[in-house]
């Protein structure tokens, strides 16, 4: 995740803090220490974030369509709707570009070799 309240699945790390790029550098040192090369995956789970994994937040996105197939939800064990997302503004959709940059900046500074962008 680049930002906080916005997972798309439960549990999942971060690099949007400078104590979790501290806390990366474990694993990217252990890659490093065998000879291998570890890149990172950033992004933001925009309308897919259900609102149970985000503290009650409903996600945003483009528009204010929901995806249409249900979701299994890790906290209730069954098939759930998808929430509708609230669209973004343009001031939001540039703030979470700057995100993507940070968190760029923040793995390579963990060590990571590289980030995709998804």
């Amino acid at each position: 995740m680049i930002t906080p309240k916005s997972s798309a699945f439960y549990n999942e790390p971060g690099i949007y803090t400078d104590e979790q790029a501290a806390a990366w550098k474990t694993t990217t040192e252990a890659v490093h220490k065998k000879g291998g090369k570890i890149f990172l995956q950033i992004w933001h789970g925009g309308r897919a974030c259900p609102s149970e994994y985000n503290d009650g937040q409903q996600p945003v996105g483009p528009s204010a369509i929901p995806i249409s197939h249900s979701y299994t939800s890790a906290m209730k064990g069954a098939q759930v709707p998808n929430d509708v997302p609230r669209a973004l503004t343009d001031d939001e959709a540039q703030a979470i570009v700057k995100d993507f940059a940070d968190a760029a900046k923040r793995a390579i500074s963990a060590g990571f070799d590289g980030v995709e962008v998804h």
